[in-house]
């Protein structure tokens, strides 16, 4: 889903929000969550079309994208704070043609087109200030615990950030925290761990 972010600033050359979507759910076989699998199938049922299925068929206006969303949040209770747009975010931080002061607005856009939570969102640009309690306390606490200490769903954001944050902090090289991280867990924290883990490495070299 990181390559669908990526395709559209290069091809589109801006962010485009229905655009993105419809390459999410064009390219379905490759790993979604629960709660975007369910956007997918609300809007398949608003396709009218009876042929074979393009990326075309999968872009629909903002309005309607905005009501699945809503809808999938209240199927899921509210527990749409995934780590699924935190996956996928890290290009809107290298697009030229979004500035940094855009920048957390723009990766709340890109979380909603799928996770109604804004916390799915703050988690992908944490260090942006006014955050939820969760994540503030996250970033207070993981300096401070041995190992996470967060107490939720295995996919809800806020844990995979400490997670993650839990083995960048002790990170000797990329491979290797990278490694560890996706022994523990594969699908959530171990793609969160390689984008901070990279991050950290880069700017190391600089300096």
């Amino acid at each position: 889903m990181t390559l669908n972010v990526t395709e559209n600033l290069l091809e589109c050359q801006k962010f485009d929000g229905p655009d993105i979507l419809s390459r999410h759910l064009y390219t379905r076989e490759c790993e979604i969550g629960e709660i975007t699998k369910y956007i997918y199938q609300e809007l398949i049922k608003r396709n009218s079309s009876q042929s074979t299925l393009t990326l075309e068929n999968f872009c629909f206006d903002q309005s309607m994208i905005d009501e699945i969303v809503k809808l999938a949040d209240k199927k899921f209770d509210g527990h749409t704070a995934a780590c699924s747009p935190a996956q996928r975010s890290y290009p809107l931080a290298f697009c030229q043609y979004i500035s940094d002061d855009d920048l957390f607005d723009f990766t709340m856009l890109e979380a909603k087109l799928t996770h109604y939570s804004p916390i799915a969102g703050q988690v992908a640009v944490f260090t942006t200030p006014r955050l939820h309690n969760d994540i503030q306390n996250v970033l207070l606490c993981h300096r401070r615990y041995v190992y996470p200490d967060v107490k939720a769903r295995v996919v809800y954001a806020p844990t995979v950030l400490n997670d993650a944050l839990y083995f960048v902090d002790g990170w000797e090289n990329t491979t290797q925290v990278t490694a560890n991280a996706h022994r523990k867990d594969k699908y959530y924290c171990a793609p969160i761990v390689g984008i901070l883990a990279g991050a950290r490495c880069e700017i190391s070299e600089e300096t």
